[in-house]
């Protein structure tokens, strides 16, 4: 049986790739003193785009805010440094709203 399992897992060897998973949680200011608390799910893809599932409660009721952001990678040269970033290159969609 181990041998089955490892002769399929070697045909499929070369399509394997990698993948990198990211949390941050992080809180914003907002009028009247009140912040809101961000949770954000980043997959990055091997090809530098990503997608991020943002979280927030907000209002009286502390209502549930999801969405789904899709990036890609995005970078600015200068003389000293190359920076990088993950821009938005669609509109988020909502998961729950």
């Amino acid at each position: 049986m181990r041998i089955i399992f490892l002769s399929i897992a070697l045909c499929f060897w070369q399509a394997i790739t990698a993948q990198s998973y990211y949390y941050f949680v992080y809180e914003s200011p907002s009028l009247h003193g009140v912040s809101h608390t961000y949770k954000s799910f980043v997959t990055l893809q091997p090809d530098g785009t990503a997608t991020a599932r943002v979280q927030y409660n907000s209002g009286k009721d502390n209502k549930l805010y999801l969405y789904d952001i899709s990036l890609k990678d995005s970078s600015i040269n200068t003389s000293d440094s190359n920076l990088k970033y993950l821009m938005p290159f669609k509109a988020a969609k909502p998961v729950v709203d």
